[in-house]
């Protein structure tokens, strides 16, 4: 980071026989003076969701004219607590993954192992150049403790400390959760075994992980042997045969011309108040289609 300095210099006079005075200002002079060691940290993509690999990129150049060593790099992987009262230990929402990757002066030098804590990841570089800087890569993942309802975010602070640092440094970095549905289909039949005319049900168990609902959603399946459809059930409701289609064996429900429109509503997360454990409530809906198979 940079600072600018703006300075105006002013002074008075006199003149004539008279001594009058006199007033003169200058213009604003602008000089930038910068840090000695500045750290910026980013991500590879802005968003995140369930079981998401997060890359992390830190850089830091070293402005000063002599060299830093030991330079200690510390990210606390967007711990947060969830208040006094509630939880009062740490909850960590991110895992490191895999070995990291690093650069100085923007040459590849050696991959680097961190030390890894129960509440943050430590990297230790040996020295950074004067005049130069250097680049740090690794992979975290989202875990069970990373929020995920609509509006979340995962605050991360990345510090930078050496001997030779009056101050440590820090760089913050935030990722915004993706709203999105996230849709798993379970598809079941019964009996089994069956036996000719017998009744066969297919059933559909439509779950919606994800933080924000479906919309418009058809099924589509190929009944394989075909079926006599006799009934169709969306949740416990039987649906008109008008709003579903059936052509040599292709199902689709709702059918283009049906006025019905599904949704699936948003999953609840819920986080458990002691150990943080945040537990996915899916938003549901079934659909059973009855019949015969012809053979």
């Amino acid at each position: 980071m940079s600072n600018q300095y703006y300075n105006t210099a002013s002074l008075t006079y006199e003149y004539g026989s008279s001594l009058k005075k006199g007033f003169a200002s200058s213009n604003i002079a602008v000089a930038t003076l910068k840090e000695s060691v500045v750290v910026s940290a980013s991500t590879f993509g802005k968003t995140y969701f369930q079981n998401s690999e997060i890359i992390f990129i830190v850089q830091i150049d070293n402005n000063a004219s002599e060299e830093i060593k030991n330079v200690k790099v510390t990210n606390d992987l967007g711990k947060y607590c969830l208040g006094k009262g509630i939880c009062d230990s740490f909850i960590v929402p991110l895992t490191y993954v895999d070995s990291a990757l690093l650069y100085i002066c923007g040459k590849f030098s050696s991959d680097i192992k961190p030390e890894t804590y129960s509440e943050n990841l430590v990297f230790n570089i040996e020295r950074i150049p004067e005049k130069s800087s250097a680049l740090l890569i690794y992979k975290t993942k989202t875990n069970e403790y990373s929020p995920l309802a609509s509006n979340s975010e995962i605050t991360n602070r990345i510090t930078v400390s050496a001997p030779n640092l009056k101050d440590s440094i820090e760089s913050i970095c935030k990722i915004k959760v993706r709203d999105e549905a996230d849709i798993k289909i379970i598809k079941n039949m019964s009996p089994n075994p069956a036996f000719p005319g017998e009744k066969i049900n297919y059933s559909f168990s439509l779950y919606n992980y994800g933080n924000i609902p479906a919309n418009n959603v058809i099924l589509n399946d190929v009944f394989e042997p075909s079926l006599n459809i006799k009934s169709v059930f969306l949740n416990s409701k039987e649906v008109s045969n008008s709003d579903y289609s059936y052509n040599s064996g292709n199902f689709a429900f709702p059918s283009q011309n049906s006025e019905l429109s599904i949704s699936i509503s948003s999953a609840e997360f819920i986080q458990d108040s002691i150990s943080g454990l945040i537990s996915i409530k899916p938003g549901m809906i079934t659909i059973t289609v009855s019949g015969q198979w012809i053979l």
